[in-house]
């Protein structure tokens, strides 16, 4: 992950993005079954402009 916005150069804080229920990945391949394969997603967030990136899953060995 970088360290500085790549909109406005801006310091970086990282974060998860969530609600009251939890926002996952899933596979599509095993949605719907019982035991989804399924990862919560994180994310950097830019403290000067709140511009979001970097995006990635934080359990990647769960979905495979």
């Amino acid at each position: 992950m970088s360290e500085k916005c790549e909109k406005c150069g801006g310091g970086l804080a990282e974060g998860s993005i969530t609600s009251m229920y939890g926002v996952f990945f899933y596979l599509n391949e095993t949605m719907g079954k019982l035991k989804s394969k399924r990862s919560a997603i994180v994310c950097s967030c830019c403290k000067k402009c709140g511009h979001l990136q970097d995006f990635k899953v934080k359990e990647l060995e769960k979905l495979q």
